[in-house]
């Protein structure tokens, strides 16, 4: 990650966000990815965890309705889940089906993914709950905590 493209490093905030740009696909088109890293010890790993078990609910929370996460489907340690954005009434909403991955590393480290490459029979699949809104795209978030 150290030769990404800085975004914003905060030594100070605990904060390392870089990207990169993958030919994700093989054909030439490149796609942006997201890697940031949290080393804040006013936060702890346990608190991130504590938030993630509860991260539907919270995110509702603190979008203040706007956002909405729907879990469709949780298997072998994968979630698949619906975020649907309401936006201001001149654009459409938005939908977005991501598979999430979280684990714990051997040092104790934090790590969430989240991909919305492979999904596409999702789209098909809960199309009743998506509607009319916007499809987002979400090829790869990384986000990794340590105390």
């Amino acid at each position: 990650m150290d030769t990404y493209n800085k975004i914003k490093v905060d030594e100070k905030k605990g904060l390392d966000a870089r990207y990169t740009d993958v030919d994700w696909d093989g054909d030439g088109k490149l796609h942006r990815v997201t890697c940031t890293r949290f080393f804040d010890a006013r936060v702890k790993i346990d608190q991130v965890k504590k938030f993630m078990d509860d991260y539907a609910e919270k995110t509702e929370e603190m979008s203040k309705g706007k956002m909405k996460v729907t879990f469709l489907q949780i298997d072998d340690g994968c979630e698949i889940v619906l975020n649907k954005l309401k936006t201001p009434m001149v654009m459409d909403d938005r939908s977005l089906i991501t598979a999430q991955y979280f684990w714990t590393s051997e040092d104790g480290s934090f790590h969430s993914l989240g991909t919305d490459k492979g999904n596409d029979a999702c789209y098909e699949q809960y199309c009743d709950l998506i509607g009319k809104d916007t499809l987002m795209k979400q090829r790869l978030s990384y986000n990794h905590f340590y105390e």
